[in-house]
């Protein structure tokens, strides 16, 4: 059983004694037209590849320098913070600051995606998390 339908490949028979059995200039003209719409729509679809690729290059060089929140960072940071603030004799050295005495922390430019491990922090007023990455 037809369906009517005919795909845009198929060629038709030519009807008996008629003009088109040869195919005319126009049969011609317009079937170069198509394979040329077909050849810029294969060449758009590759630029659409490429495209795709240098997209995704981009996100797997943006994951590479994804953090989530640490301890050593947390430390390292805070350490900062204080020196900007205070004599840099009287900060103390990374592995004696008693965290749970932090009242502010600043985490901003680190590029933390998820906040997590901040349990034990009883103090804590303040945390900068500006210009970061956080998903969840």
């Amino acid at each position: 059983m037809s369906t009517g339908l005919i795909s845009q490949g198929t060629r038709l028979p030519a009807l008996p004694g008629s003009a088109r059995s040869g195919g005319s200039a126009r049969d011609k003209r317009s079937a170069g037209s198509r394979s040329g719409s077909a050849s810029q729509h294969s060449t758009a679809r590759g630029e659409a590849k490429s495209e795709a690729k240098r997209s995704e290059a981009k996100k797997k060089e943006f994951l590479v320098d994804r953090t989530v929140i640490d301890e050593p960072l947390i430390r390292e940071n805070y350490r900062e913070f204080q020196l900007s603030l205070h004599d840099p004799s009287s900060v103390p050295a990374l592995r004696d600051i008693d965290l749970t005495t932090v009242v502010e922390l600043p985490l901003s430019y680190q590029n933390i995606y998820r906040i997590d491990n901040l349990l034990g922090f009883e103090r804590l007023k303040k945390l900068q998390l500006d210009n970061n990455i956080i998903e969840k």
